[in-house]
């Protein structure tokens, strides 16, 4: 092959693959976080592009030789709905975090959180630094990684449609997101509501005690001891929910 084909095929390929790659860590959680350096991304999306032209380069080629800009952005596209699926995730441990300060008294409050400049509760920054602090250490960030390398077995550049069908079933998986963050937060609501179901019976009882000022930090101490012994099953359950959040895993559900 003359070296003025080979060198911009070559090129367009690398590129190909960056596109999927980058897009999918620019929002996946842990990787794309506001935190997180942009020239530690740009240099770790780089990298693993890097890695994968050459696993990726026969299955690749004809793509490659006749790229375009709509390639291009499907690949965009596909690489942004990997990262959205972990984004997702990660949003409904926030939302269970939300719902567990509301159940435990702190829902008033507003605390700093490296993932919203708007600040978020309290219980929710706690699950989720704890959380992501888990993945890394665990090494099961590289789920992430492996889902976005699986993703070319599912939709292969230039030979697979398009992901219509993918994207419409990401509703369904915005369902079991919320559904598992209600789940985590289910200790809390049964152990604040049997605290509420007594102090309902002491307001009644005595009537002049100021049930409120007397109740609150019970309910915040319950809260914290709630969490202290449903932390581990809190983990591991979400650990078990989040191998589904893989982009071939989803993919190969939602096609049935």
């Amino acid at each position: 092959m003359p070296y003025y084909t080979f060198l911009p095929q070559n090129v367009c390929l690398f590129f190909l693959i960056f596109a999927r790659v980058g897009s999918a860590l620019s929002v996946s959680s842990g990787f794309g976080e506001s935190f997180v350096s942009p020239r530690l991304r740009l240099a770790l999306a780089s990298s693993i592009s890097f890695c994968l032209f050459f696993p990726l380069e026969t299955s690749l080629s004809q793509a490659a030789h006749s790229a375009s800009i709509g390639l291009f952005l499907g690949e965009i596209v596909i690489g942004l709905f990997a990262g959205l699926l972990v984004r997702t995730a990660i949003l409904a441990l926030e939302t269970a975090g939300a719902a567990i300060a509301m159940f435990s008294g702190l829902h008033l409050g507003s605390f700093f959180s490296p993932f919203s400049p708007q600040g978020e509760s309290a219980y929710g920054t706690f699950l989720s630094l704890t959380v992501l602090t888990v993945l890394f250490l665990g090494d099961m960030h590289h789920w992430i990684l492996r889902g976005i390398v699986d993703s070319y077995t599912v939709y292969v550049p230039g030979q697979s449609e398009f992901p219509v069908l993918g994207i419409a079933a990401f509703v369904n998986w915005i369902n079991h997101c919320f559904a598992m963050s209600l789940q985590l937060a289910t200790p809390f609501l049964v152990t604040q509501f049997l605290f509420f179901l007594g102090v309902g019976l002491v307001n009644r009882l005595v009537m002049q005690m100021q049930v409120y000022f007397l109740s609150q930090p019970a309910q915040i101490l319950i809260g914290g001891l709630t969490l202290y012994l449903s932390l581990p099953l809190l983990l591991r359950t979400f650990l078990a929910f989040f191998k589904e959040s893989i982009f071939t895993h989803f993919v190969a559900n939602a096609a049935r």
